[in-house]
């Protein structure tokens, strides 16, 4: 089982894998494919300068992610471990769980911060950043949408962790929070979106780096690391509603048909066909909520008759699939 706090340490130019390899086409596709059926949305992003003892309370919901520029900060996580983050670490959390960052000490803190942003967006006073205690950061505010969400949550800790090491943030890193604070701290027409697509790019960046240094990972993220298994993975996002058998999906990987069953099976965590269903449901999910038709959503995913689709639906989502249509009544269910 994959451990709640997880690790990286990348060069400032943000290329180190620590297994060695080079993340190919395929790799990445799979995590593209992922991710844009997500649909990713930006909120907010904020800057503090936090003089010590400090806390910030943060209420379960959105996701976020946090920048230490300077100083440090503890983090605490339901019941996990307090984890101790200094300057450099980037830390991201995907699945909303309510936490609290603070600067460690027992005293009651002098800065108590909730969910909201307590100060403007952009340079702290020079008062404050000339405090020799003071902790400052980075953070923004992001989530997660339409049902691949906990496909691609199985896969991943509760926090992700990037670890910066060397002289200066790595250019990426750098660019981007300089043009997010930029935006958000001089709102022009656009801005609001230029935020949000801005956060969505930190967001996959850092997943995408986490994820190419994961050795011995499952699921989606196991299959990307494998370079053959990925190339079956993107062909079955790619046309799910081709009738796929484990010989089609074989020949994809370049693989002898019970290599890649077993390959499959240890790498992802399931056979190769029960994730080609588990896709295409959560495709047909996703396509019932923006209002397709049952039928349309069966025929897209590759079954031949409606009723097949359904009891296939129910049996995997626990529902029939028209309660998921924005026009179902849900009151001739209650």
């Amino acid at each position: 089982m994959m451990s709640d706090h997880a690790a990286l340490a990348e060069t400032p130019d943000g290329s180190s894998d620590d297994r060695g390899e080079i993340v190919s086409a395929a790799d990445a596709d799979v995590l593209s494919q992922l991710l844009a059926l997500v649909r990713l949305r930006g909120r907010e992003v904020y800057s503090l300068a936090l003089e010590h003892p400090w806390q910030r309370e943060i209420a379960p919901g959105s996701c976020h992610f946090h920048l230490i520029e300077k100083g440090a900060a503890v983090l605490h996580v339901g019941g996990e471990a307090p984890l101790t983050l200094g300057p450099g670490d980037l830390i991201l959390l995907p699945h909303g769980r309510g936490h609290r960052l603070s600067s460690g000490e027992e005293r009651e803190p002098t800065h108590l911060v909730d969910s909201d942003v307590a100060r403007p967006i952009g340079k702290m006073p020079d008062a404050v950043e000339t405090v020799s205690s003071t902790t400052r950061l980075v953070g923004g505010v992001f989530d997660l949408d339409t049902p691949v969400r906990e496909l691609i949550l199985s896969a991943l800790p509760v926090v992700l962790r990037l670890s910066y090491v060397g002289p200066s943030k790595p250019p990426w890193l750098a660019g981007l929070t300089h043009f997010l604070l930029a935006e958000a701290e001089h709102p022009l027409p656009g801005s609001s979106l230029m935020i949000s697509r801005m956060i969505d790019l930190v967001v996959i960046r850092v997943l995408r780096s986490w994820a190419a240094a994961q050795p011995s990972a499952s699921g989606w993220l196991g299959g990307m690391a494998h370079p053959r298994i990925g190339r079956a993975m993107y062909a079955i996002h790619q046309d799910p509603a081709r009738t796929w058998s484990v010989g089609d999906l074989a020949a994809r990987a370049a693989m002898s048909r019970s290599m890649f069953a077993e390959r499959f099976t240890q790498v992802v965590g399931e056979a190769p066909l029960r994730y080609v269903t588990r896709w295409r449901m959560a495709l047909a999910a996703d396509l019932l909520r923006r209002g397709h038709s049952v039928g349309e959503a069966s025929r897209l995913c590759g079954y031949g008759s409606e009723a097949g689709f359904s009891r296939a639906f129910k049996a995997h989502c626990g529902q029939p699939p028209g309660t998921l249509h924005p026009r179902f009544d849900r009151s001739h269910t209650e």
